[in-house]
């Protein structure tokens, strides 16, 4: 089985289900991501009435999804509800993750333990960058690459997660906030989507 999967078999089982708000707040939330997705041509979903909506876009070489989960919290007793800006991108050099230090627990279970060699010493010591075979993965690291994973790594309120394979890549955002602000979202997606390009083989 690909990392890839792997991975997101894990993360999938922490997931018990979308937001069930207030009905206030849970519409609100539709208006803002419906205009969201009208302002950029984005394919809007507003699912069931007691359900979050989502927004969806496949590209040329990348799928991008904004969505809200309900997640199991990290002592296993609660749970956490995040939103979340996720894209799928093309096959890596290698398998790995770089990943912010709330992601340790899939970082484990990456099986990747090789660090890059090449890194720019701006890098956090806190965040993670594993590979399962550094002289592969390390062309693709050039500078410029490093320091648009640094910026997406220090987005403030925000945990960053790119998994990636041989196959494909995944690199999510979530944050806590179920941004009910269009114009917010918009200045988001706007900012990381330029970044993801540059990031996509």
């Amino acid at each position: 089985m690909s990392l890839w999967v792997t991975l997101w078999i894990v993360l999938s089982a922490g997931l018990v289900g979308f937001f069930v708000w207030s009905n206030i707040a849970l519409q609100r939330q539709k208006k803002a991501w419906a205009g969201f997705a009208q302002e950029y041509d984005l394919d809007y979903r507003s699912r069931n009435f007691f359900q979050a909506a989502e927004v969806r876009k496949d590209f040329d070489n990348i799928e991008f999804q904004l969505l809200s989960e309900a997640q199991i919290s990290e002592n296993g007793r609660g749970r956490r509800y995040v939103t979340a800006f996720e894209w799928i991108v093309p096959a890596m050099p290698a398998n790995g993750i770089i990943a912010s230090p709330e992601f340790k627990p899939l970082v484990d279970l990456a099986q990747a333990s090789q660090v890059p060699n090449n890194l720019l010493k701006e890098w956090r010591a806190k965040d993670f960058i594993r590979t399962d075979d550094r002289e592969a993965l390390q062309p693709y690291l050039n500078d410029k690459r490093q320091k648009i994973l640094m910026k997406l790594l220090n987005i403030k309120g925000s945990r960053f997660l790119f998994a990636f394979d041989r196959e494909r890549g995944v690199i999510r955002i979530e944050t806590n906030d179920p941004l009910f602000d269009s114009k917010k979202i918009g200045a988001m997606y706007k900012k990381v989507q330029k970044m993801i390009q540059e990031l996509a083989v």
